[in-house]
């Protein structure tokens, strides 16, 4: 009796030993690592869409500025389920209304199931017994349910349905906490109005400020400043990984070619930083903003724009000139001043001339 009493007791000792080395381990050893976890759970950065910063003259005249626009967003929860989501966007779609151009057959095919899932089920009997049985994988499940649900169904789909299926396809993009813009083209100050009105009952709707990279000077030095993506495209195929690796998110804003992307890291602004509280569940249940975010800086060029201008409308004039002269095969005129004491560009323009003697910008030449 005294044998087994004491191992009893020797094997308590031990099981607690092993629970204090556990647990030294975990706070010791691993403790700052899972406060980063912990950290990066709740300190959510906030994908809004942050104006960047302006592009000026040596003189400070604005060359590239922002346009603001009007925007519907929508932010999911961690627990928002898709019925969740569905029935939002059918109360979006009564006070909107949604470009239906992008939306593909597999869109349409998949909302079809959502809302038809008896129907979809009943074309699937013999490949549900097949999958219960082992005998087929869920990937060839998938691949057939969708063969099956074809034109036929998806031609059911009416233009209200439509309308439900471009918000939610929306919604479905972007990740939870994410804000996801739902519409920011040609929204009305009706629409925006309406949406706000109703935002109480559509958990994760927000009505915003977007905006657009503005051009005072219309098409001067275009082509110098390059484009940056807009927010349905994101970040360019071809620079994913490099935006990627610098925190990036995909459907992130960015500068694409020339000044744009050369001066990136400059003209990018500060987005927003959350720290969420959730329940047991998962449900946040608070929140606080521990960085409001901001715009990007400004970047100073050593252009002057009335110098620009006027060395613009000079070439103009001499290649009239040269070509009234004979100068019939020129297809490139390119024209820079620069100042001799420092290297600065004050004007460079170009045009490229057509065989039938128009002219196009052509700066980057």
């Amino acid at each position: 009796m005294n044998k087994r009493i004491n191992f009893v007791f020797g094997f308590i000792v031990l099981i607690f030993a092993i629970l204090v080395l556990r647990l030294g381990y975990l706070q010791i050893a691993q403790g700052s690592h899972y406060k980063q976890l912990i950290k990066n759970d709740e300190n959510i950065t906030v994908n809004e869409s942050v104006p960047r910063g302006r592009i000026l003259d040596r003189n400070g005249k604005v060359l590239v500025d922002n346009a603001s626009k009007m925007a519907i967003t929508y932010t999911r929860n961690r627990k928002t389920t898709q019925q969740e989501m569905l029935d939002t966007a059918k109360k979006l779609s009564d006070l909107i209304k949604m470009d239906t151009d992008k939306i593909t057959d597999r869109d349409k095919q998949d909302y079809w199931i959502q809302l038809h899932p008896n129907k979809a089920k009943s074309l699937m009997k013999n490949e549900q017994v097949l999958l219960d049985d082992g005998n087929i994988t869920q990937d060839e499940y998938d691949d057939a349910l969708y063969k099956k649900v074809g034109k036929n169904q998806i031609n059911s789909l009416n233009d209200k349905d439509l309308q439900i299926l471009a918000i939610y396809r929306e919604m479905m993009s972007g990740s939870a906490l994410d804000p996801q813009t739902i519409k920011n083209e040609d929204v009305s100050d009706e629409e925006y109005a309406a949406v706000s009105q109703k935002l109480s009952d559509m958990p994760g709707v927000n009505t915003t400020m977007d905006w657009d990279r503005k051009y005072p000077y219309g098409d001067t030095l275009r082509g110098i400043f390059g484009d940056v993506s807009t927010s349905t495209e994101g970040i360019p195929k071809e620079l994913t990984e490099q935006y990627l690796s610098k925190g990036y998110s995909r459907n992130d804003r960015v500068g694409k070619s020339y000044l744009e992307y050369q001066y990136e890291d400059v003209l990018k602004g500060t987005k927003k930083q959350m720290k969420y509280t959730t329940d047991k569940s998962g449900r946040v249940i608070s929140s606080e903003v521990l960085n409001p975010g901001s715009r990007g800086h400004d970047l100073q060029l050593t252009i002057d724009i009335d110098l620009q201008k006027k060395v613009e409308s000079l070439l103009e004039k001499q290649i009239s000139k040269l070509r009234s002269q004979g100068a019939k095969d020129m297809d490139n005129a390119l024209m820079v001043v620069q100042n001799p004491r420092n290297g600065d560009i004050l004007a460079m323009a170009g045009k490229q001339i057509d065989k039938q003697g128009k002219l196009k910008d052509y700066d980057i030449g």
